[in-house]
């Protein structure tokens, strides 16, 4: 029977410098007498952590966004471009690496469109806008000289009208 008591004092003990261990650190109150529950049965190793617990992984950084080429040399590539019905008449457009091109976009809708070209979703990572511009009508976007890499392009105005850009 004491070597019982001894167990259960042993628990009850750990168990409660446990909580005011983690009160402490916490800077929370300690827990009261009364929600400390220990039982006999329970072995005192398995209420401490394990010390060979790994820690998470830190996050992977995020690899930096592609920027426009600053001084790239102009192209003669015009890619062409159509607004009508609310839709892109092309869901992907190529374009050459390292060099300045245009994209000639036609807006038959009497709505305002817009050209947004980026290498992610928000405004940070635009890299060539072309204003809102009611149809019909046709406008150039100068686009950058760019990075191999897939862009997306969009009309910022209307969520669904978006299409990839590749450039190689």
């Amino acid at each position: 029977m004491p070597r019982t008591c001894d167990l259960a004092i042993r628990v009850m003990l750990t168990v409660t410098a446990i909580g005011l261990l983690s009160a402490c650190s916490s800077g929370a109150a300690p827990p009261a007498q009364s929600s400390v529950v220990a039982t006999a049965s329970a072995p005192a190793a398995n209420l401490l952590p394990s010390p060979t617990a790994t820690p998470p992984p830190s996050p992977t950084p995020a690899p930096p966004m592609p920027t426009a080429i600053a001084g790239a040399p102009a192209s003669d590539v015009v890619l062409k471009l159509t607004a009508s019905g609310h839709a892109w008449d092309l869901k992907e457009l190529d374009g050459p690496a390292g060099k300045t091109f245009k994209i000639a976009v036609t807006n038959h809708d009497s709505d305002a469109h817009n050209l947004v070209i980026s290498s992610g979703t928000d405004v940070a990572s635009r890299l060539a806008t072309l204003a809102k511009f009611s149809g019909p009508a046709t406008q150039s976007l100068d686009v950058p000289g760019l990075p191999a890499g897939a862009y997306l392009f969009r009309c910022t105005l209307h969520d669904s009208m978006k299409g990839q850009l590749t450039i190689k």
